[in-house]
């Protein structure tokens, strides 16, 4: 079973959890590593809390694991998004998706 996790709501222990009810794909929701990114769009989270939601789902013997990322986020530059794909390949997920960035107000509110 598959899910996708907002890495901001989920902790080492609920990894544990979440393959103790059989879940063996993750997909993080990271959107983007700056943190002057993050904060323009209400997403922020360490990479080290990354690292240790990828690390404790790796013990477990997780080996499906897939990191959404957006590109042309406000305050999001070339080399900014640069920056975050270099933390990606350092972290090694299985793969990655990404996703252009679509400003939508009136549909999904800030």
């Amino acid at each position: 079973m598959g899910i996708e996790i907002d890495p901001r709501s989920v902790t080492v222990d609920d990894i544990d959890e979440l393959v103790g009810l059989g879940f063996n794909r993750f997909s993080f929701g990271i959107q983007v590593f700056n943190p002057e990114v993050q904060k323009a769009v209400n997403r922020e989270q360490s990479i080290e809390q990354i690292e240790a939601l990828v690390a404790r789902a790796r013990a477990l013997g997780v080996s499906s694991i897939s990191f959404d990322l957006i590109y042309g986020l406000p305050k999001q530059t070339r080399a900014s998004f640069d920056e975050t794909l270099k933390e990606v390949l350092r972290i090694k997920p299985d793969r990655l998706a990404l996703y252009n960035y679509a400003h939508m107000p009136d549909r999904m509110p800030a």
